[in-house]
């Protein structure tokens, strides 16, 4: 995740209205594209976009009993939960090596509250929520409600303090919170998911494809895809992405064959 500039800043008052708008605004963006769909009749294919009513989406928080002892999970996470759009499951890549945290059924919601890191399971935060899980471990994006804030994992973030591969944790269950956290870095909240955003307005983000057939996130900029540079000068000249004159029926239709045009192999 190290494709996703940081810069320090000074982070704004936590507004959860202003999340929900963002993380829709990210959604709806993708939507636009044709790389995810709304949920139009409920059966929730892989690649739609569960949109939760104004009152909220009920959550099935049977797999999160808290143990004798435990707290519970902060009243805005659990609030923000109900409210932002959410994919079907864990494993639909949105970003590059990023996929959407599911809010939906019990077990994937409670797969969500905790992250892979050198081969542990460890606890999110009980402030914190996982806006997008990694792929192979690749990454997190942690929303911290107390401080406005993302912390992010990836790679390049220097890891210090974790078990040997293979240890076991002293009780069954997962670890706590990752040793190294307040290490990973760390942006204003709302900055960090209108950058997102404007990755993908920019094409500097940008799906190979349809996930039906394939397609994932990639960053065009990369010089080691070459094909990406002209997938991005395609969809701007010939289909008018991002505007409102987008061809996005055209492209669905066509993006196969395009990229089959410009040398892409799956």
């Amino acid at each position: 995740m190290d494709c996703i500039p940081h810069s320090p800043t000074t982070t704004s008052q936590y507004d959860e209205a202003k999340i929900v708008d963002l993380l829709s605004q990210f959604y709806r963006t993708l939507e636009h594209y044709g790389y995810l769909h709304n949920d139009v009749d409920g059966d929730e294919p892989p690649t739609s976009i569960n949109w939760p009513p104004p009152e909220g989406r009920a959550l099935d928080l049977s797999e999160l009993e808290p143990e004798p002892n435990e707290l519970p999970i902060d009243d805005r996470v659990l609030s923000l939960m109900k409210k932002v759009p959410t994919m079907p499951d864990n494993y639909m890549g949105v970003a590059p090596l990023l996929s959407g945290t599911t809010f939906i059924g019990a077990e994937d919601l409670a797969q969500g509250r905790q992250l892979m890191r050198y081969g542990h399971v460890y606890a999110v935060p009980l402030h914190m929520l996982q806006l997008f899980s990694g792929q192979d471990e690749a990454g997190a994006v942690l929303l911290d409600v107390n401080n406005n804030v993302v912390r992010v994992m990836d790679d390049t973030t220097p890891a210090h303090g974790y078990p040997d591969i293979g240890a076991e944790p002293a009780a069954e269950g997962p670890y706590p919170y990752p040793p190294d956290l307040n290490d990973w870095p760390k942006e204003d909240a709302p900055t960090f998911l209108e950058k997102m955003n404007q990755k993908l307005l920019d094409l500097d983000w940008c799906p190979t494809g349809m996930p039906e057939s394939g397609g994932t996130m990639v960053e065009p900029v990369d010089e080691r895809l070459p094909y990406t540079i002209q997938l991005r000068r395609i969809l701007k000249e010939e289909y008018h992405w991002p505007g409102n004159d987008f061809r996005r029926h055209a492209w669905m239709e066509d993006c196969e064959r395009r990229m089959e045009e410009i040398g892409f192999e799956r």
